[in-house]
């Protein structure tokens, strides 16, 4: 009986279906060669825009901190020139500078120290003289008075310095401007009164 046992076994595993391994279908190397070129071209657009994002961010902050340091220069330096201005009005006062000629020469020596500094700093005076044409640019008209021996719009007297820093404007000069009377609206001015 064993021997009918093992034939009918062996035919019962006749009749089963034969498990074959999984043949996954391999892709082809073609294929794979071109995934992988994709994957390989996405990486490194991704690197290089990644580079490029870098250097401007770079640039940028160095824009930045170069930015950052003229807006600090201008505020240092604006708030230096009203006491350069209190240098200039104290060298102007002749009963002083009369009265204690030391004294005189301290106040011109450290108005000359804080003058150099600025200097160096990029600060230069506006040169104007009286007689010069007014230009609203770079003065700021104060008074605007007849003054018989000048012209309509040329500067009589500088009340106060303008500067510039860097070759930029810093402070517009304060003038007193002349004025040339128009007789004819004087008259009517007059005739009103």
């Amino acid at each position: 009986m064993d021997e009918l046992n093992q034939e009918s076994s062996t035919e019962e595993h006749k009749s089963d279906p034969v498990e074959e391994p999984n043949k996954a279908p391999f892709p082809d190397a073609s294929e794979i060669l071109l995934v992988v070129e994709q994957e390989r071209d996405d990486y490194k657009d991704r690197m290089q825009r990644a580079q490029a994002e870098f250097v401007n961010f770079k640039r940028r902050n160095a824009d930045e901190k170069v930015e950052i340091v003229k807006k600090e220069k201008v505020r240092v330096v604006s708030t230096l020139l009203p006491v350069l201005d209190d240098f200039e009005l104290a060298m102007n006062q002749p009963e002083r500078l009369i009265a204690d000629p030391t004294w005189a020469a301290g106040i011109e020596l450290i108005y000359r120290k804080l003058e150099s500094i600025l200097s160096n700093q990029g600060v230069s005076a506006l040169t104007i003289s009286e007689g010069d044409i007014f230009d609203p640019l770079l003065h700021e008209g104060i008074t605007y008075q007849t003054y018989p021996k000048y012209t309509e719009g040329q500067i009589v007297q500088v009340l106060r310095r303008g500067y510039t820093l860097d070759d930029k404007l810093l402070r517009a000069a304060q003038v007193s401007v002349a004025h040339t009377p128009n007789p004819e609206i004087e008259s009517n001015i007059e005739d009103r009164e």
